[in-house]
């Protein structure tokens, strides 16, 4: 039928048909239903069940993402695995939709959608072993964005939450903290930061002492603390 169509254009490497027979798809499919008596009829009567509409509207909208994606269209990819991700509470690539939702629009500039994503991501599968990455990339938005208020916040937390895991990584929340401040003016409070940075690095192994961001921190920190003695 038209899903193994879209699956042959796929492997053919053929995208724009394969777009075409899975959007024929996803609208043949949108509102067609089987009973489930159906299902099981046929299964006794062929020895195979037909196929559930659901399923295949949730496997042809993903690999439609996908399709597109693979062309570069990033915003409508986007739009689709948003699209995967509302109507299928429970599927199989609602992680992997999500995710992919996030990073698109982050490319594309539209950081509060990408933020959005990120923090459903976070708050649906706070397990998984990326969550701190991810933690980190909405700080860094945040950063690009030029919310220092909410970047503030954000590595704050993030310092108290993953901290005790990595303490390079708290090092470096810390800085963010710091430039955060810088970015609002607050000298004063910006003052406060130099000696925790330059303990915090003191306080690292020798491999984390030479991450570039423990460095980078360091060397701020320190500069700054002798720089009024060289002012004098």
């Amino acid at each position: 039928g038209l899903y193994n169509s879209v699956i042959n254009y796929d492997k053919a490497n053929l995208l724009e048909r394969a777009i075409d027979e899975a959007e024929h798809i996803l609208k043949d499919y949108k509102s067609f239903k089987l009973k489930k008596e159906d299902i099981e009829k046929s299964k006794k009567e062929g020895g195979t069940a037909l196929p559930d509409p659901k399923d295949i509207r949730e496997k042809t909208l993903f690999l439609n993402a996908s399709f597109y994606e693979r062309l570069a269209e990033f915003g409508t990819s986007a739009d689709l695995y948003e699209q995967y991700v509302k109507e299928f509470k429970k599927g199989p690539k609602r992680s992997d939709a999500i995710f992919n939702a996030a990073i698109f629009r982050d490319g594309l500039g539209e950081f509060d959608s990408a933020i959005k994503n990120f923090k459903s991501y976070i708050k649906e599968y706070p397990k998984k072993d990326d969550i701190p990455l991810i933690s980190w990339r909405i700080g860094l938005i945040l950063e690009r964005k030029k919310d220092f208020r909410g970047m503030q916040s954000h590595f704050s937390s993030y310092a108290r939450t993953f901290g005790k895991l990595d303490a390079e990584r708290k090092l470096c929340a810390e800085y963010k903290v710091h430039q955060s401040l810088v970015g609002q003016g607050k000298d004063r409070d910006v003052k406060r930061t130099y000696e925790g940075l330059v303990k915090g690095y003191m306080a690292l192994n020798d491999e984390d002492k030479k991450k570039p961001c423990a460095l980078d921190a360091v060397a701020k920190a320190s500069f700054e603390l002798v720089q009024p003695e060289y002012d004098d």
